[in-house]
C-alpha cells in the first residue's frame, strides 16, 4: 500500500517520469523510493471526498518517510 502511495502521488501530482527503487538496508528494513522531476515537496494533506489521505497511509504504515531533492532537479520520496 506504502509503495503504491508514493507512486501514484508522484503520478498525479509531479506529472513527470518517475523512477520506483526498492532497497533492503541494514536489520531488515526495506527502504522505497520514488524518484520523479518535480522539485515540489510533498506534505500530508488533508482528507477530501476524493484524495488527501495518501501520505498520512504511508506515515501510518511507515517507520519513517521523508523526501530530499535529487542533484539533477526533482525530488525523492521514500518510506522505510
Amino acid at each position: 500500500l506504502a509503495v503504491s502511495e508514493l507512486v501514484t502521488n508522484a503520478a498525479l501530482h509531479a506529472g513527470t517520469d518517475l523512477v520506483l527503487q526498492v532497497s533492503h538496508v541494514d536489520g531488515g528494513t526495506v527502504r522505497v523510493e520514488v524518484w520523479d522531476a518535480s522539485s515540489v515537496v510533498p506534505v500530508i494533506g488533508r482528507p477530501g471526498t476524493v484524495g488527501g489521505r495518501g501520505l498520512a497511509l504511508v506515515e501510518l504504515l511507515s517507520t519513517e518517510w521523508g523526501s530530499e531533492p535529487a542533484e539533477s532537479g526533482g525530488k525523492c520520496v521514500w518510506c522505510e
